[in-house]
């Protein structure tokens, strides 16, 4: 299902994570920030 979508967004500039959230947010796509890795790989379900 489509709804069911999201993009994974890692940077460690604040700044750019902010913006990727909004151009990503805008455009209707659900987005997590993420300011290292290994944040993301402990979020991820596998």
């Amino acid at each position: 299902m489509e709804a069911d979508l999201r993009v994974f967004a890692v940077d460690d500039d604040p700044g750019v994570l902010r913006a990727l959230e909004r151009m990503l947010r805008v455009n209707n796509i659900a987005v997590e920030s993420f300011t290292t890795p290994t944040a993301i790989l402990e979020r991820a379900s596998y």
